[in-house]
């Protein structure tokens, strides 16, 4: 959830008051910018600390819009768990023969590598790649590795710390941005 503090908006009230309609239409532009700043804030966060990448952060986004009559907007970002085999592994694809080492794999980037035992890649019967993993010392059961859903990552403290950050920045230059087009100024640098 992004707070905006209430300076960002004391600052212009007056001035959005007195445009009226025109100060709505404003402030929903100003708000729709800080939303779609987020929204790319999100997924360059999450692809730069997870091993994901960014159109497949954008995929899970859906966003709000603000207008006019409704100055509300925001952004959800809803999916799933992602298969182990979409993050990096060794190997990432089915060995030729059995491998002497453990299957290794790693979800966060600066994690690095970890090893997971009784875990291998192979097809499953649906005919698609994933990383394995034997319950027991037999043969079968045997489970799909996943690692954690987009959504997750775009919840995490630091990356909602940094996607919260870069939206205000952004509709505290888009605001007065916004308003001075509304006013029809032009600034004149000499």
């Amino acid at each position: 959830m992004i707070h905006i503090s209430n300076d960002t908006l004391n600052r212009h009230t007056e001035t959005l008051k007195n445009l009226g309609q025109e100060g709505n239409k404003a402030l929903a532009r100003a708000l729709n910018r800080a939303v779609d700043a987020g929204v790319t804030q999100s997924a360059r966060t999450v692809s730069s600390e997870y091993y994901v990448q960014n159109q497949k952060v954008k995929k899970t986004i859906k966003t709000k819009k603000a207008n006019a009559s409704n100055l509300t907007a925001g952004f959800v970002s809803a999916g799933n768990a992602i298969p182990l085999i979409n993050f990096k592994t060794n190997p990432k694809k089915v060995p030729a023969k059995k491998p002497k080492t453990l299957l290794q794999a790693g979800v966060l980037r600066s994690g690095g590598m970890g090893s997971i035992k009784n875990a291998f890649v192979n097809k499953t019967k649906s005919g698609k790649l994933h990383v394995l993993q034997r319950t027991t010392d037999n043969a079968y059961p045997i489970q799909v590795l996943y690692g954690l859903s987009i959504p997750q990552m775009v919840g995490s403290r630091k990356i909602g710390k940094e996607i919260e950050d870069r939206a205000v920045e952004v509709l505290d230059s888009r605001v007065q941005h916004e308003i001075d087009r509304a006013l029809g100024a032009k600034w004149l640098i000499y």
